[in-house]
C-alpha cells in the first residue's frame, strides 16, 4: 500500500475531521480514508449508467414527445428527400 500526505489543509478541515473521527472512534488517518474511499465508490457507481445508443436515445425521446411511428416515417422521409437535391446549404442550427 502507498501513502498520500496532504499538506496545507485549513485549520477548520482539520478540526473538523479530528471531531468526525474521535466520534466515530477512528484515528484521523483512517477517518479520512473512509471519506475518500465513500466518495470514490459514490463516483464509480454515478458513471456506471448502462449503454444506450444514440438510436435508443432517439427513441426514447420519440416515445416521451408522444412521436408516433407515422409522424417519424414522414420526418424520415423528408430528410432522405433533402439529401437527393444537389448543392443543397449547409443545415443551419440556431
Amino acid at each position: 500500500m502507498g501513502d498520500l500526505l496532504i499538506r496545507n489543509i485549513s485549520d477548520d478541515l482539520r478540526s473538523a475531521l479530528k471531531a468526525r473521527a474521535v466520534a466515530g472512534g477512528r484515528s484521523q488517518s483512517e477517518e479520512a480514508k473512509a471519506m475518500l474511499e465513500g466518495v470514490v465508490k459514490a463516483e464509480a457507481q454515478r458513471s456506471e449508467k448502462p449503454f444506450v445508443s444514440a438510436w435508443e436515445a432517439l427513441a426514447d425521446i420519440r416515445r416521451d414527445y408522444g412521436v408516433t411511428d407515422e409522424e417519424h416515417a414522414e420526418f424520415m422521409k423528408i430528410i432522405q428527400e433533402g439529401r437527393k437535391v444537389p448543392d443543397r446549404p449547409p443545415p443551419f442550427f440556431d
